[in-house]
Order: C-alpha cells, then sequence, then structure tokens
C-alpha cells in the first residue's frame, strides 16, 4: 500500500476506524479486498489521524486510526460467545484484556468473526467469588489471532459490581459500590457516551424513538434514568430533542449512522408541544403516582412551581429557569439561590394479611443477616416530614 496515488480509483466508502495497540502499531484492512498491512503509528499521535491509502487491488481509502484512551488490563479469562449476528452461534472465547469500554478474546472460530457483529459475552473473573459477567458487545476489530469488542453499555450496573471493581482497580477513577441492607449490592464506574459508538448510539435513539411513538403523553414520565442511564442535567438538551425536529436531524447527523438505520427516528417528524411536555415532565407523574395535590396548579394543589424565560432554543430555556417556588417560598431567583428546605417524604401503607409474616420472619432467619425486626423504618426517626400517599382500590 501507499499514500496520495493519484491514479488510483478512490471508492466513496465509509471511513473504517483501525484502533491503535498499545506498541503503537495498526493493522491497516483494506475495505474492498481484505488485505491488512500492519503501520507504525506514534509518529500520527496527536496531530494526524486520517491517512489516505492505496491497497495493491488498486482502491484508494480513508483510514482512520483511533489511539484509545481507556487503560486495558490483561487478564486470562475462560468465557463463551453468543452471535447473534450469525444465526446465535456459540462457542468458547479466552478474554486476553479488558477496560471500561471494551475487551479483547481469542477463540477457534476468529475466522468467522465480522466487523459490527453483535455479541453476548460471559466470562468469569478470578475474584474470591468466581463472578461470572455477561455482556453485550460488538465486534470492532478482527486479527488473525484475536477479536477486539465494544461493550454495549454506558454504565456497569448489578451483576457486574465485581467487574466495576476490576475496572476501577485498572483505571483509577472514582467507583462507588451500594449495599443494599447488606443482602444485595451494585457497583457502578462512569463512562462517557461518544456520539460514533453504535452501541452508545443505539442508546440514545431508543429514549428518543420511544417518546416520539408513544400516542398518550399522560401514560408516560421524562426520565434520564429509563430506558437507559444517563446524566440528569441531561433533561434541556433532551426537551429539545423531542420539541425541535430540525434540531433532532442535525443531531442525527453527527451520531452513528448504522445505529441510526436500524431504527425509525428519520421518519419521525413529531415535535411535542409545550403542554405536552408539561404532561411528561410534571402532570403525568403526578397522576401516575396518585399525587393529587401536585401536577397542576388548581386550588389546593402545592405550590411547586417552576418558571421559565420563553426562549426559541428550548434547550436554553429549559437549562436556567427565572424562578424555583417550593410550597409557595421562593427558593432559586435568577440562577441565585435564595434559601433551602426540606422537603416531604411520601410514602405507601397498603393493607396485608399479617399471617404472611411468619414466613417472612422465617426467611429473614435462615437467609438474612439482620433481625426482622431491624427491617422496617421507624418514621419518627428517618422522615422527620413524612406524607402518606392514599392508597387505591
Amino acid at each position: 500500500m501507499a499514500d496520495n496515488e493519484k491514479d488510483a480509483t478512490v471508492a466513496t466508502t465509509k471511513i473504517p476506524i483501525t484502533y491503535v495497540r498499545p506498541d503503537n502499531t495498526a493493522v491497516i484492512t483494506c475495505p474492498h479486498c481484505g488485505r491488512q498491512k500492519t503501520l507504525q503509528a506514534l509518529s500520527f499521535k496527536g496531530h494526524k489521524h486520517k491517512l489516505k491509502v492505496k491497497c495493491g487491488c488498486d482502491k484508494v481509502f480513508t483510514a482512520h486510526l483511533e489511539f484509545r484512551k481507556k487503560v486495558r488490563k490483561k487478564v486470562n479469562l475462560r468465557g463463551k460467545y453468543v452471535n447473534h449476528s450469525q444465526e446465535d452461534k456459540a462457542g468458547n472465547i479466552v478474554v486476553r484484556n479488558i477496560s471500561l469500554s471494551g475487551l479483547e478474546f481469542t477463540s477457534y472460530d476468529i475466522q468467522d468473526f465480522k466487523l459490527d457483529d453483535e455479541l453476548t459475552l460471559t466470562f468469569t473473573l478470578h475474584d474470591e467469588h468466581l463472578s461470572e459477567i455477561k455482556k453485550g458487545a460488538v465486534v470492532r476489530d478482527v486479527r488473525p489471532n484475536s477479536v477486539g469488542c465494544e461493550f454495549d453499555e454506558s454504565v456497569n450496573y448489578g451483576y457486574d459490581g465485581p467487574l466495576g471493581y476490576l475496572l476501577h482497580q485498572v483505571t483509577g477513577r472514582k467507583w462507588a459500590n451500594v449495599d443494599v441492607e447488606n443482602e444485595e449490592g451494585c457497583g457502578i464506574v462512569p463512562i462517557e457516551y461518544k456520539d460514533k459508538s453504535h452501541m452508545h448510539t443505539t442508546q440514545w435513539a431508543i429514549g428518543l424513538e420511544w417518546y416520539l411513538l408513544v400516542r398518550d403523553p399522560w401514560r408516560i414520565a421524562l426520565s434520564t434514568d429509563h430506558p437507559n442511564g444517563a446524566s440528569f442535567v441531561a433533561y434541556p438538551k433532551i426537551i429539545r430533542l423531542l420539541m425541535d425536529r430540525e434540531y433532532r436531524r442535525e443531531t442525527m447527523k453527527k451520531v452513528n449512522s448504522k445505529a441510526i438505520a436500524k431504527t425509525l427516528l428519520p421518519d419521525l417528524d413529531r415535535e411535542y408541544s409545550l403542554f405536552e411536555i408539561a404532561i411528561i415532565t410534571r402532570a403525568a407523574p403526578a397522576h401516575i403516582l396518585g399525587l393529587k395535590n401536585k401536577g397542576h396548579l388548581g386550588i389546593g394543589a402545592d405550590a411547586d412551581i417552576t418558571i421559565y424565560d420563553k426562549h426559541e432554543d428550548k434547550e436554553k430555556m429549559f437549562s436556567s429557569p427565572r424562578y424555583v417556588i417550593k410550597e409557595g417560598r421562593v427558593l432559586v431567583k435568577d440562577g441565585h439561590i435564595c434559601q433551602e428546605t426540606y422537603g416531604k417524604t411520601l410514602f405507601v401503607s397498603p393493607q396485608y394479611d399479617p399471617a404472611i409474616e411468619k414466613n417472612i420472619r422465617q426467611y429473614f432467619k435462615k437467609y438474612y443477616t439482620i433481625e426482622f425486626e431491624n427491617y422496617p423504618v421507624q418514621l419518627e426517626h428517618y422522615l422527620p416530614r413524612p406524607q402518606e400517599v392514599a392508597v387505591g382500590p
């Protein structure tokens, strides 16, 4: 292969991404004939990541070098794969290294893997409990002796607590682990969303597609926690994406096109009205939870009000409210906090058959590390401002 050949036939194909290895070498693969060549990439780091390459098949293509930002940990973990892109073909793997965003494995079936294959990977950690990890992944790099994959999640939740701790040791980044009454636990390591990531684009698109297809806004509530975990400060941008069709289309041009092609987003012209935004962010959640004094401005409602300055850019409009009023008291004015307050803790007390406590006590005695009597919450101790919400029939 050679650079900048004028007599070659330039092919109009999508720019393939070539990941630079830890030794600063990169294996460039021709997207037309599959020929490969190893390149010393250190000289390109920091200033040139796109190369024009001519292959022996007389095709010219552009290669995009990506220098990894995530530290990889060398491991030797046995596991299995299921390739959903190839009729759920299954086989064995050995994970050789792992990072926050993906892993590399070897397998006897390497020759069968293709770029963008969607996999489910299961492997066992070498920790005290031999924790089993199950991850969705997409093939991003196929080499003669290994396969590189990108995880399809932005965070590690639930059963990934042990993996979160392993990756925390690798990166040194902040890591949170939660024990729930000492009987359950989970871990989380923050991971940055990437615009061009196939899986991150899919996660971004799922939520938008879902909200734009829902017919009755009274049956949903806007949340960044579902269907995918995301930042709570993203609400203004999400609202703009729902209300501004043209902004949504411009954003789609910046993300992974292959992932977008699998969705209905390009064909959805719906724009939420301000009235509908008020429903899914205020009125509907209150109605769904049975909170009769919230979600409206009628007589008897709690005076919980947010006031915004009208602006054409809805993201800017919802990013900074003019006033935030809680129980009739102005807490925020023109971006400045005026005073603080402590809200109420809402709870329900549904009826139940007391006879069931006998079975629950036996379960606690057999499986739990705490006594049944220590499990209930004392309202006067833990909830200084409790408010019971009536349970419907």
